[in-house]
């Protein structure tokens, strides 16, 4: 159950406003049309937590953290959404996945020479 949240679930656990669900459910949609990939929101989630992890994102919470401001996931999400456009958010997907394949490939030529 916890791998198949649904909508309610999702607000509920992750405490997200309407505006960021909906743009969860688009992005989820969209990755399963246009990669191929189906995703439960946790997936979707982790992944959109390790793409925060990368340019204007990290300047945007480094910046929060000198202000001392508490951020929730909310918030972080509002604002990469604010900086990225789905297309944006399509290439970091693609960028995650072929760096978490070649990790894969990496480890198999090492089991293989073993």
């Amino acid at each position: 159950m916890e791998n198949n949240l649904d909508i309610e679930e999702l607000k509920c656990k992750y405490n997200l406003q309407d505006d960021i669900i909906c743009k969860l459910c688009s992005l989820k949609n969209l990755i399963e049309e246009k990669r191929q990939k189906s995703m439960n929101y946790n997936e979707l989630i982790t992944f959109l937590k390790n793409a925060m992890n990368y340019d204007e994102m990290q300047i945007w919470f480094i910046k929060q953290q000198i202000l001392n401001i508490n951020i929730t996931l909310n918030d972080e999400l509002k604002k990469f959404f604010e900086l990225k456009t789905n297309d944006d958010i399509l290439i970091l997907y693609d960028v995650e996945q072929n760096y978490n394949q070649n990790n894969l490939d990496g480890i198999k030529r090492v089991l293989e020479n073993r």
